[in-house]
């Protein structure tokens, strides 16, 4: 639907206070995700496979919801990842997926920040020198769940996996 097809949908859940938005799949923009902006309340959404991608107005959108815990956005192109940084208002964010988004290193710093997350994918992206950007995610104190399938990371990179205190599965 056009943007404004989503307006009487955003109201309705606004009204029922949904706690999750799955918009899997969907040629979404900016303007689209207008109407869903009142829904601060949401604690999960999905934008997984978005076929316009993430783009800077998309992620600045995102931090509007600050009781998000859940936040899929993998197989969406998100670029290099310099716009994570507006998700440093998520403070209550356990669950974050970046699979194959074509993250790069510049998106490391900004996952570090996110030091609630308990379950992280960083699966399928071309992360360089990914051995080196381990030690910023040791700040992520609660991780328990840490996919980096199809990364470049050494035996070296395993070795400082193990120094991560919470850290359950890999």
């Amino acid at each position: 639907p056009s943007a404004e097809g989503y307006a009487p949908f955003a109201a309705e859940m606004q009204k029922q206070n949904v706690p999750g938005l799955d918009l899997s799949e969907r040629n979404l923009s900016i303007k689209h995700m207008a109407p869903f902006l009142s829904l601060t309340h949401l604690r999960y959404l999905s934008l997984k496979a978005n076929h316009n991608g993430i783009t800077s107005d998309v992620w600045s959108a995102i931090s509007v919801f600050h009781d998000l815990r859940w936040l899929d956005v993998s197989q969406t192109q998100a670029g290099a990842g310099a716009d994570l940084h507006n998700l440093r208002n998520l403070s209550h964010l356990r669950f974050l997926s970046l699979n194959g988004t074509g993250l790069t290193s510049a998106a490391m710093e900004s996952i570090a920040t996110l030091t609630e997350l308990q379950a992280l994918d960083l699966g399928d992206n071309p992360i360089d020198h990914i051995d080196e950007h381990l030690k910023a995610l040791r700040s992520i104190e609660h991780l328990e769940c840490l996919s980096l399938t199809r990364t470049d990371v050494s035996d070296a990179g395993v070795t400082q996996l193990t120094q991560f205190k919470s850290l359950k599965a890999l």
